[in-house]
Parts: C-alpha cells; structure tokens; sequence
C-alpha cells in the first residue's frame, strides 16, 4: 500500500473544505436569486362536462402545486407544514388559481391514456388585477391500472410546469415593487377635528359606534365608512366610483357625499357630506399587539345587513408590495369595505380594505392601519377642520393596473398509444429475397419483441439446394442476438417456359426458417 504524506491529506481536507464551502455559497445566492414575489394558490376548479374521473377537484391539490413551486425555487406561500398547520397564504403578494376546462380518457388493452387542459391565472392582490393567463396543456399515455393513482397528479403537474417554465411568467413572479411612500406628495397638509365622542370600550359602546357609521352606494355597488368628524366620511378608495356617492346613516338619512382625497395605492378616501350629524367614531393611530381583540363594523353584503359588529382579533401586521395591512381573523364580506375596524379602547384603528378568499382559506381579512390611512390622504388631527380642505377635490396618483399578459397556449397533445394492438400495429409483410435485406425492431423495456432482420436458414421450394438467405438485422441503441423465431417469407422466381414475356412463366416459391431473437 502507496504511503501518503500528512500534508497531504491536510491539504486535500482543506481543498475540500474549500470546495463545499463554495457550493454552499453559491446555492445559497441562487436562493436568494429565485426568492421573488410571495405566491399563493386558491383553487383548481373544474369546468368540463364529462365526470370527474380522476378526482382532480380536490383541494388536496393545493399543498401539491405549493409544494411543487417551491421545489422549483418560486417564493409559494402557504401550507408550508401540513401537520402543524404552518399557513402563510395570507402573505401572498401574487395569488395563483387554475381551471380545468379540457380532460379527455382512452382505455386501450388495460392501458389508460389521458390529456389534460388548464387555465392558469395569476391575480397580483395589490391591484386586484389578473396579470398573467396561461392555457397550459399535457399527455400521459399507456398508464397501467397499478399506477392509475398517481396519473391526475402528473396530468396537472405537468400543466403547471408548461406555465413556470415561460419566462414571463417567471419575470411576473420575481419582479421587485417599489415600496410607497407614505404620504401622497400631491396633498397638502390639513387638520380635521377631533371626533367629540367620548370613546367607550368595547362590546359596550357598539351601539354609539354604529350612529357614526354610513353605508355608501357608487355606481352598482356599495360599502361602508364612518364619520372621521363632522361633515367628513373615511371610506376605502375602492367603495367610491363616481364624482359623486350616496351616503345613508343609521337613522335613515340619504345624503349626498362628494370626493375631496382619494389614495388609491392605499385604498382610502376621504368624502365631505353636508349633515348636522354630530355623531362619529374616535380614531388611533398607534399600533395594537398580536392577538388583541377587534370589532368590525359596517354592512356586510350590502345595505340588506347595515350596521352590524362581527368581532375577532389582531392575527398580523403585513406588509404587501410596499403598503402595511392590519391582518384579522374578523369576519369581513365585500360591504365591510371602507368600514371601521375598532380596538377595545372603543377607537377605530384601522380600515377595512380586502378578504383573501379560496377553497380552504378562511379569517384572512385586511384593514389600512389609522395611522397609515391618515398619512395618506395628507390629514392630521386638530382642535379645527382646514377650511381649504372642505373646498378641493384633489385626487392622488392612480395605481396604475398592469395588462394582462396571455401567453402563448400549449398546442393540443397527441393520443397515439404506444401499446402493441392489432389496429395500431399491423403484421408486417415483406418479400424474403437473395443476399442483404434491411429491418426494423421494435424494443420496449429492453426485449426486443418483433424484427425484420434475422439470419435465415431456409429451404427455398423449387430449388434443388438449400440456399442461405442473409439479411441485415437492425436494432435500436443496442446488439441483437439471433435467439429464435418463425420467419415465413414469399419469393419470387422466374424459369424458362413458355406463355409469358420472353417465354418466362413466373413461378413462387416460399421460404421457411426458425430464428429466435433476443437482446443484450
């Protein structure tokens, strides 16, 4: 046995300390590359007329196309630990969701053949706004019935990878957003009063509290707002559409509010309403602890159910594509929008805004945080309303909403069957002949299972002798073995005689022989 020197073996240690010190280095900066934008997932929905056979609309699918976009290096959120009920959907700046609108079966010779069509839609939550579609298509043939539970999870897999492998799909998802400034540049800085209601805790001072709550109508739909002080209503940015809103209290009073700021990259408004109403809702900026108690007041689905109170709690405080959101388990619905998200202190400290929403997906409601909202539309509490405030109808800078990107659709997969069938794999026919003759081999799972190209020993009819008859054999990426089989042939030959061109008469012959084939 060759000796080696300590050194080196030291040194070789040290180059491959060295060497795995590198690899690490440089995965973990490719995992740094691939992080991107928080993706969730909401539903695979199907949308076909035959039977669900395979068991796609499953929410199990779910936690499989999560896991499988975080295994190919995209920043998936949610589901991220099953069995301790790890969820961060409600992070997700991108929410991914699926339709199934084409699936079709074959069964040949206990063999099952299936294509699949998805739709892909990628939603950024920010702008509410689908940025990417994607009909993403996928062929599994000749399934045997002992692997048929695995084939619905390769039809769709391989529809989502068809999708994450597009670079624009990829650029959407890694895309940086700039984060917003706080207070919109466009507004000037103005006071409001103070609300005058003596703040009260909760549940006990609900029913002063909703005095000071409005249900706004703009165009087709509606929501909810408060009175931050007299004559002024915050409201989301998204509740008001048109120049001007309808705006009805608890006692029935139908007024009509006008728009004087709206931020709509925070998704808060603030209207002007002639009224007499004094009553409104004491508000606070500062920020509440996880897990500290929360009212929601407003109408949710419209103003059938105005001036309710649903209670919950402070799940987070998140920040998503550059704007910070109070989380809450708080039951929400489309009319809460706009309404007060009141602490126990009995003050609002935030403002109802979005519901992330999905099979599965429960208590994941988002409010503006005060403070923020406030900072948004230029406002700061004081002993008096800024009377140049009343007069201007300033709004901000518009979110601008991406296009939606359609990428270029999967063309439809095949269904040929690769299985051996009387009508799709004909016997060949072929004339044996004298001297070299070229074949064809079909090879599956490495037995060569038919030929055309064998040695032949064979006794041609008609002929004295026996003649040897040797042609090519061709296999594919591998050496055939001539093991055995039967070989039946046809030649044709020509004598001297009478009665045909030349004085030829055409005479046939078989030939007959056994070969056996095999491969290694």
């Amino acid at each position: 046995m060759r000796a080696v020197r300590p050194s080196l073996l030291a040194s070789r240690a040290c180059l491959g300390v060295m060497v795995a010190v590198v690899v690490l280095l440089i995965s973990s900066v490719v995992r740094a590359e691939t992080k991107g934008r928080a993706i969730g997932f909401s539903n695979l929905v199907l949308r076909i007329d035959a039977d669900d056979s395979l068991g796609i609309d499953d929410g199990k699918y779910r936690v499989y196309i999560l896991e499988e976009l975080r295994k190919n290096g995209f920043n998936a959120v949610g589901a991220e630990n099953v069995v301790f009920g790890k969820d961060k959907a409600e992070a997700a700046e991108l929410v991914l969701g699926g339709t199934v609108n084409e699936l079709e079966c074959r069964d040949v010779n206990s063999l099952r053949s299936c294509r699949i069509g998805v739709e892909w839609q990628l939603l950024e939550v920010a702008t509410d706004t689908v940025v990417y579609k994607k009909q993403a298509r996928r062929a599994v043939l000749d399934v045997a019935e002992k692997d048929l539970a695995m084939l619905p999870r390769r039809l769709i897999f391989g529809a989502l990878r068809s999708m994450y492998v597009r670079t624009v799909f990829q650029e959407i998802a890694n895309k940086k957003v700039a984060k917003a400034p706080a207070a919109d540049p466009k507004f000037k800085e103005a006071t409001y009063a103070a609300c005058a209601t003596e703040p009260k805790e909760m549940p006990g001072s609900s029913e002063g509290l909703l005095d000071g709550t409005v249900v706004i109508e703009s165009g087709q739909g509606s929501g909810s707002g408060f009175f931050l002080t007299k004559g002024l209503v915050l409201t989301a940015a998204h509740v008001v559409v048109s120049d001007t809103v309808k705006v009805r209290t608890r006692g029935g009073k139908e007024l009509v509010g006008t728009p004087l700021r709206i931020n709509k990259r925070f998704d808060v408004a603030l209207l002007t309403v002639s009224t007499d109403n004094n009553s409104c809702v004491p508000t606070d900026a500062k920020a509440l602890a996880t897990g500290a108690d929360l009212w929601a007041l407003g109408a949710p689905a419209g103003k059938a159910l105005a001036f309710s109170v649903s209670r919950g709690i402070v799940s987070a405080v998140r920040e998503i594509d550059g704007v910070r959101y109070l989380q809450t388990d708080t039951s929400l619905n489309p009319g809460n929008s706009g309404g007060p998200i009141v602490a126990k202190a009995g003050k609002a400290v935030a403002i109802a805004s979005w519901k992330l929403t999905g099979t599965k997906v429960e208590g994941l409601a988002f409010g503006i945080p005060m403070g923020d909202a406030l900072k948004a539309l230029g406002l700061v509490e004081g002993e008096t309303t800024s009377g140049s405030l009343l007069k201007e109808r300033v709004v901000s800078r518009k979110l601008a909403k991406p296009e939606t990107l359609t990428d270029a659709a999967d063309p439809v997969p095949a269904m040929t069957s690769l299985a051996p069938t009387s009508e799709t794999l004909p016997q060949p026919t072929r004339e044996v002949k004298k001297g070299i003759s070229g074949g064809t081999a079909l090879v599956m799972g490495g037995i060569l299972l038919s030929g055309v190209g064998a040695v032949l020993f064979g006794l041609e009819a008609g002929k004295d002798e026996p003649s040897l008859v040797i042609p090519a054999f061709l296999t594919l990426g591998g050496v055939g073995l001539m093991l055995g089989g039967v070989a039946a042939g046809r030649s044709r030959r020509k004598t001297p005689g009478s009665g045909g061109p030349g004085g030829q008469t055409a005479k046939t012959g078989t030939t007959l022989g056994l070969s056996f084939s095999g491969r290694f």
